[in-house]
């Protein structure tokens, strides 16, 4: 149950973090620290998927089915992230996930 507003709130400070840093005059990020965000919050949506088996709350249906929706649904988003900055390249994506 935790582990939703431990994710959820780590995803909040990098949002910030990273609009902090933008300018108007610069993308909100680099490429390559795009790119890691991205598997970042990759690895933070197979933990959502993955955690009501670990942590022992799968009995639980709606709060199971929440993690699993909300894990896959972060993992498309950054999946789409990632897979579209590396085909476009450095400068022609500004993201779709900050």
């Amino acid at each position: 149950m935790f582990d939703g507003m431990l994710v959820g709130g780590l995803l909040i400070v990098g949002g910030i973090y990273a609009a902090a840093r933008a300018s108007a005059t610069q993308q909100l990020t680099r490429t390559h620290r795009r790119r890691y965000w991205s598997i970042f919050t990759l690895a933070l949506s197979a933990w959502l998927v993955a955690s009501p088996w670990i942590l022992g709350f799968s009995d639980s249906t709606r709060l199971m089915w929440n993690a699993v929706i909300c894990g896959a649904v972060l993992a498309i988003l950054s999946g789409v992230n990632l897979l579209v900055t590396e085909h476009l390249g450095h400068d022609q994506h500004p993201g779709f996930v900050a």
